[in-house]
């Protein structure tokens, strides 16, 4: 990780769960993070507890609207210059059932989880390009739920744009390879994780259930970010022990 401390890294998602312990690992290795959030307060919050042990800035930023997108990677151009780390952790579920569609459901988040992943991609991997930096990784959070069939209702719409981040990420990775960056792109799928946004879901399922916390996935960011020059994590998968043990269990 030392080759990161200075380096600039954005993280989507930033204010609570999986993206808040994103940024106090990065912070504490002494990467400048950039915070994006909808809840500038819980940000400011996080600026201030993490004072004085490395430099980051909270971002007022809804990766579901592409002007907020560009204002946050604007300010970050202007003020930091160069991105060398994304880290795209926002999502949004919801319970929608196909058969009783609610259509702002689906756009919000097929708007978060696809379109707006993929926008802070582009505008991460310009920046990279741009100011030449060959050996940039892109993270991208993922779901077990992007690679098979979650046995519960109300999670299909979910799985779907799970499923588009896996296609998406692999496609983006050979990309690079075809431009002869080494940019890194690599796709980290946990199994359920106890989260705010899970919160509601969790009621709903065996209480027994077992779980991840969101600091089990930033440790799998920091190791896929820890690997040498020549290694690209494309697929990580992390589950409880004993997840899927017997029909009643699901994933993240």
């Amino acid at each position: 990780m030392e080759r990161w401390a200075g380096k600039v890294a954005v993280v989507t998602g930033a204010s609570s769960g999986i993206g808040e312990a994103v940024v106090r690992d990065l912070v504490s290795r002494g990467i400048k993070v950039a915070a994006l959030a909808r809840r500038i307060d819980r940000l400011k919050k996080l600026e201030s507890e993490l004072s004085g042990k490395g430099t980051i800035v909270g971002l007022q930023c809804d990766v579901g609207v592409e002007e907020d997108i560009n204002k946050a990677f604007e300010w970050i151009e202007k003020n930091w210059g160069a991105v060398h780390i994304m880290i795209n952790n926002a999502g949004y579920f919801v319970d929608v059932s196909v058969s009783e569609l609610d259509s702002t459901k689906l756009k919000q988040m097929f708007d978060t989880n696809i379109v707006g992943l993929t926008i802070c991609m582009s505008r991460a991997l310009k920046s990279m390009m741009d100011h030449k930096i060959l050996d940039g990784h892109v993270i991208n959070i993922n779901s077990v739920a992007g690679h098979g069939i979650i046995p519960f209702k109300g999670v299909g719409i979910y799985s779907a744009t799970k499923y588009g981040v896996t296609a998406i990420t692999e496609y983006v990775r050979r990309e690079m390879g075809e431009k002869k960056y080494r940019t890194k792109v690599t796709s980290i799928s946990p199994g359920l994780v106890k989260t705010e946004m899970t919160q509601g879901f969790m009621t709903k399922v065996p209480a027994e259930i077992p779980y991840l916390v969101s600091e089990d996935v930033s440790n799998a960011v920091v190791f896929a970010l820890s690997t040498p020059p020549n290694v690209n994590i494309s697929e990580l998968t992390i589950q409880p022990v004993g997840e899927g043990a017997n029909p009643d269990e699901t994933s993240k």
